[in-house]
């Protein structure tokens, strides 16, 4: 540093860090306040692609007509609902081809098929999360469902429907995923997730049910696990003991019991 002081301001800053504290803020922060402070800032924003529209109310909705669809990368639905109805009458989700992250909740079938047909073909996710509580899906939900998991590039995903059909949902081999959260599983299913997930390296079920266990499972033990959550434990401390010992690289494990919660926590620490 020279005896003269320097002054630096936000405005001094390269494009390529005004970009990058844009990444900490809310598209509507940067579309109604940092774009409107000057011309600079205005143009800073115009070429930014990293945008992420959370709807939480209708006039956060009407920011995304501000932003070319193609520099959205985060959609996040959850929490309202006829949320995604109005939105898909209102934009082509097919426009929006740079999604990285994807959150939605309260969405009928027909609109599950939409966004996932578009998602399987056209994106390529890092994270999705599915929060639904349809009775009936169909099997070409199922089978989007399926090619959207199968993306080399989808690390976080949270499948939360209130059932999962071991017989019409596949998953994939070599899957990609190291972050897995699921509503409802059987064992067959999560033989399956571990045989073919070999980056897992958390897992989390909301409701387990192990009845009988498929022998092709003791044929494996699968290291790659390190965190296990299962918040309602559906069966006996026996098979759970069982269970765990084929999980051998666990460092965090974190159990829910609402059957027999004394023998539950009498076998506890073994």
């Amino acid at each position: 540093m020279t005896s003269k002081q320097r002054t630096i301001s936000l405005l001094s800053l390269p494009t390529e860090l005004l970009h990058r504290i844009c990444d900490f803020l809310e598209a509507e922060t940067i579309v109604l306040s940092f774009r409107h402070v000057c011309a600079q800032l205005f143009a800073t924003a115009e070429t930014y692609n990293r945008y992420k529209c959370r709807f939480s109310s209708m006039s956060k909705m009407n920011i995304c007509r501000t932003i070319p669809a193609e520099n959205v990368i985060l959609l996040d639905f959850r929490n309202k609902k006829n949320t995604i109805e109005l939105f898909l009458s209102a934009f082509d989700i097919h426009q929006f081809i740079r999604l990285r992250s994807l959150s939605i909740d309260h969405i009928n079938v027909t609109d599950l098929n939409t966004i996932l047909h578009h998602t399987a073909t056209n994106c390529r996710l890092k994270s999705l999360s599915i929060y639904s509580n349809v009775s009936q899906i169909s099997d070409d939900t199922w089978q989007l469902l399926s090619l959207t998991t199968a993306q080399p590039n989808l690390h976080h995903l949270r499948l939360n429907f209130d059932y999962i059909d071991q017989d019409k949902f596949f998953w994939p081999v070599r899957c990609a995923t190291t972050n897995l959260s699921i509503a409802t599983c059987t064992f067959k299913q999560i033989s399956s997730i571990l045989r073919n997930s070999p980056q897992l390296y958390t897992l989390t079920i909301n409701n387990c049910q192990i009845i009988e266990m498929d022998k092709s499972f003791l044929l494996n033990s699968y290291q790659q696990l390190n965190s296990l959550t299962i918040n309602d434990v559906q069966m006996t401390m026996d098979k759970l003991e069982f269970f765990l010992s084929f999980l051998p690289s666990l460092i965090h494990l974190d159990l829910t019991s609402s059957g027999k919660p004394y023998e539950f926590i009498q076998r506890l620490s073994r």
